[in-house]
C-alpha cells in the first residue's frame, strides 16, 4: 500500500481572530467577506457562536493585523490571538463579554414590556367597558402612550440608534437600522399628528405610540433571546475546552525514531 505525504505550503499561515459584535448570519456573511477581500487571504471560517474566525492567508501578501483591521473597518471589531494564548480562558472571557450583552437586551426588553403592554391592554379593554377616546381632541390615553413611547425611544432606542448609525458610516445597514426607521416614523408621525390636533388643525387622528413602544420593546427581547441561544449553541465546545489537559508530555521512542521524529504524547490531567 501506498501512502501519500502531503506537505503543507510553506507560505501558507493561519490566525484566529476573536470577533465582537456578530448577531446573526448576516454578520458571519459581512465578516467573510471582509477577510476575503483582502489580497493574500485563502480561507475564513466565521463561527457565530464562538465569536471566532479562523484565516489562512499568504504571509507575504498580507498580515494578521491588516485581516484584523478589515474586519473591524466594517463594524466587527477584531483582534489575533497571541500565540501561546490559553484557550479556555479565551472562551470565558467571550463568554463572559456574551452574557453581558445578553443582560443587556434583557433589561431592554423588560423595560419595554412594562412601558408598552398595559397601555396596549387598555387599549383594547377599555372600549369593552364603555371608555372610549374622545371625538375631539387628546385623551388620557394618549397623553399615556405619549409619555410611554418617549421613554421607550430614549431608553430602549439607544442600542438600536448606536447600532444604526455606526452601520450608516459603513454606508452599509443592518437590521437594527430598519427598526430604528420603524419606531422613529411611528413616533414622528403621532407627535406631529398631536401637534395639530392641539393647534386646533384635526379634531383628533390616530396616534401610534404604541406601536412604537412595542416595536422596541419585541425586537429587544428577539435580540436577547437570539443571544441565549448563542450561548446554549456554544456550551457544548465550552465543555470540550474544560476537558483539555494543562500539560502534555512528549516521549521520543528510541534513538533511531526520534530522528525519524516519531513520538508519542502522553496527556497529564
Amino acid at each position: 500500500m501506498n501512502e501519500t505525504v502531503v506537505e503543507p505550503d510553506a507560505s501558507t499561515d493561519q490566525v484566529v481572530l476573536d470577533v465582537r459584535g456578530m448577531d446573526c448570519a448576516s454578520c458571519v456573511a459581512s465578516v467573510t467577506k471582509a477577510a476575503r477581500s483582502l489580497p493574500g487571504v485563502r480561507k475564513a471560517d466565521v463561527n457565530l457562536a464562538r465569536g471566532r474566525a479562523v484565516v489562512e492567508f499568504d504571509r507575504g501578501a498580507v498580515k494578521p493585523d491588516a485581516i484584523a483591521a478589515a474586519i473591524s473597518k466594517v463594524g466587527y471589531p477584531a483582534t489575533p490571538q497571541e500565540e501561546g494564548h490559553d484557550p479556555a480562558a479565551a472562551e470565558e472571557q467571550r463568554l463572559h463579554h456574551q452574557r453581558a450583552h445578553a443582560r443587556e437586551w434583557f433589561r431592554r426588553a423588560m423595560l419595554g414590556i412594562v412601558l408598552w403592554l398595559p397601555v396596549e391592554v387598555m387599549h383594547w379593554l377599555l372600549p369593552r367597558f364603555g371608555v372610549h377616546p374622545p371625538h375631539h381632541g387628546l385623551g388620557w390615553m394618549d397623553w399615556v402612550a405619549f409619555a410611554t413611547a418617549t421613554l421607550a425611544i430614549v431608553l430602549i432606542g439607544g442600542g438600536f440608534y448606536a447600532s444604526a448609525w455606526k452601520a450608516l458610516l459603513r454606508r452599509t445597514s443592518n437590521m437594527d437600522t430598519l427598526i430604528a426607521m420603524g419606531a422613529s416614523v411611528a413616533y414622528v408621525y403621532s407627535l406631529v399628528a398631536m401637534g395639530g390636533v392641539l393647534a386646533g388643525k384635526w379634531a383628533t387622528v390616530p396616534l401610534y405610540f404604541p406601536e412604537s413602544t412595542g416595536l422596541l420593546a419585541l425586537i429587544s427581547l428577539g435580540h436577547w433571546l437570539e443571544a441565549r441561544a448563542r450561548d446554549q449553541a456554544g456550551s457544548a465546545i465550552r465543555q470540550l475546552l474544560n476537558l483539555t489537559p494543562p500539560v502534555a508530555l512528549r516521549i521520543l521512542i528510541g534513538e533511531a525514531a526520534s530522528a525519524a521524529g516519531s513520538f508519542r504524547v502522553f496527556f497529564v490531567p
